[in-house]
């Protein structure tokens, strides 16, 4: 059989003559299979929706989605204070920088909820500006 690409179906034609199996001695035959009939054509399978419609069937529900944006939230917040301590303590920030710019990149996924969205907003914000100045210092 000959495919052709994605897209259309194109006709199944025969590839020759029965082959036999070696050393078994037996073939695998079937009873009128000269009688090839010609195979009906299908329609092109629809296009593929947007990607966002894929990703929201597969979506937990919104209390999942609730928590882990407040999960996400509780994260940057706990690695503001760890950079804030560093700070104070005249220690390394690097990692705790990497750490907070890590955080900021998981934080625009969307919980569904404008009031917890606009939270987000505020601590994304934070966490924007904390980077900002650590890289126009050079980090110290």
């Amino acid at each position: 059989m000959l495919i052709v690409g994605p897209g259309k179906a194109g006709n199944v034609t025969a590839t020759g003559r029965m082959r036999r199996a070696h050393g078994s001695g037996s073939a695998f035959s079937l009873d009128g299979s000269a009688d090839v009939s010609e195979p009906t054509r299908t329609a092109a399978a629809a296009p593929a929706r947007a990607l966002d419609g894929l990703l929201m069937v597969q979506e937990a529900d919104p209390r999942e989605r609730r928590r882990r944006a407040i999960a996400r939230g509780r994260t940057a917040l706990d690695l503001l204070d760890e950079m804030k301590l560093a700070l104070m303590a005249g220690g390394n920030l690097g990692p705790a920088l990497a750490r907070l710019e890590q955080a900021a990149g998981t934080l625009r996924e969307s919980s569904g909820e404008p009031e917890l969205e606009a939270v987000i907003d505020a601590i994304e914000l934070r966490v924007a500006v904390e980077l900002a100045k650590h890289r126009r210092s050079g980090g110290r």
